[in-house]
């Protein structure tokens, strides 16, 4: 399997008007997240900056405009966009102001504690550790999305089915009305499973036993628990570095500062993004259909509005690999011949194209 894939297309999106919209309204989200998470490592390298706002301290005018922004930008989906699915303006924003925001703002206190040998850096990362360990709640309050947990359907037995074949212990599975969110959901969380109703809708047979599997998988893989150790493994080990540096000129400070800052958020996405990669694996090897496989990650890029590609430095940032690592990813782990993937690609975007002009006419 080569490196590159030709003739991918740049989105499955097929109804053109929704696709610019979508790839526009995703690619000024991630680099204005980008942006506000570069403002915080800013305040936190440079000192000057810091007392740029006196008397007002920086880091009310990194809140309050991070706020503003992340409004401006909901509104804009609503009211310029036309978007429906972006309810609950002021609670979305103060969700995104409150993690990432504030709680690396909390990070950043911490460690500029810990580099001047104050242990109360400590506690300022416990508190950014609790604000993010309450996203989740925060998230769904936020969303305005409720979980409905579900005791039959086919969706709830072939759920169980697979959860039996690959020795998982699943508990609950639930359902989310798919109007609620902003994009198509799936996830895991503890031994239990969660999917958009729409998922029943538009991926059937082994495609959606590839998106259960890939769920499962999230459990079988105690990817919950691995995230829950490494990542303040990460930060502690940043917040020691901090403590214990010997006394830099200010010229290497700077670097030294930049490396404590974004070497734990970057190591977090990739582990993130790594546990995709395994799960896509540990699905491909249950339905042992690489070709279904790679058609339900297209179909659900398509349904969520997702352009397959993705900007190399914001995927730096992204919990997620983009489109065309998974797919190739799966591929290379089903030693699948570049002909025959070129052949699934253009097979699926053709499907798609069809089943929007259906749905049109």
């Amino acid at each position: 399997m080569s490196g590159k894939t030709r003739n991918l297309p740049a989105s499955f999106m097929t109804k053109q008007d929704n696709n610019q919209i979508g790839a526009i309204q995703i690619f000024y989200h991630q680099w204005i997240g980008i942006a506000l998470l570069m403002a915080v490592v800013i305040w936190f390298v440079w000192p000057d900056f810091r007392s740029l706002s006196q008397p007002a301290p920086a880091w009310y005018w990194l809140v309050g405009g991070s706020f503003i922004i992340r409004y401006l930008v909901l509104w804009a989906d609503r009211r310029l966009f036309g978007l429906r699915r972006t309810p609950y303006i002021a609670r979305r924003a103060l969700w995104r102001t409150i993690s990432p925001t504030i709680s690396l703002l909390l990070i950043a206190i911490g460690f500029r504690e810990l580099c001047q040998h104050n242990l109360f850096g400590f506690g300022w990362l416990f508190l950014a550790g609790v604000i993010v360990l309450g996203a989740i709640a925060l998230r769904q309050w936020a969303e305005g999305w409720k979980l409905h947990r579900v005791r039959g359907g086919s969706a709830y037995k072939r759920a169980q089915i697979l959860a039996n074949l690959m020795h998982v212990q699943l508990n609950r599975i639930y359902m989310v009305p798919s109007e609620r969110g902003h994009l198509t959901q799936a996830f895991a969380f503890g031994k239990s499973i969660g999917l958009s109703e729409n998922y029943s809708h538009s991926l059937q047979g082994a495609a959606l036993d590839f998106t259960v599997g890939h769920e499962l998988a999230h459990i079988r893989q105690q990817h919950g628990r691995l995230r829950m150790l490494s990542i303040p493994s990460f930060y502690l080990g940043a917040s020691l570095a901090c403590f214990v540096h010997p006394a830099l000129s200010p010229r290497f400070r700077i670097g030294f500062d930049l490396i404590v800052m974004l070497a734990p958020i970057l190591a977090s996405y990739h582990l993130l993004r790594r546990g995709e990669y395994e799960a896509d694996r540990v699905a491909v090897e249950l339905i042992k259909d690489p070709e279904a496989a790679i058609a339900a990650l297209a179909n659900i890029h398509h349904t969520a509005g997702v352009p397959t590609r993705q900007d190399p430095v914001a995927g730096l940032f992204m919990t997620h690999p983009s489109f065309p690592h998974r797919a190739r990813a799966i591929a290379r782990a089903a030693s699948m011949p570049d002909d025959l993937f070129e052949t699934v690609i253009r097979e699926t975007y053709e499907r798609l194209r069809e089943a929007d002009k259906s749905e049109t006419n």
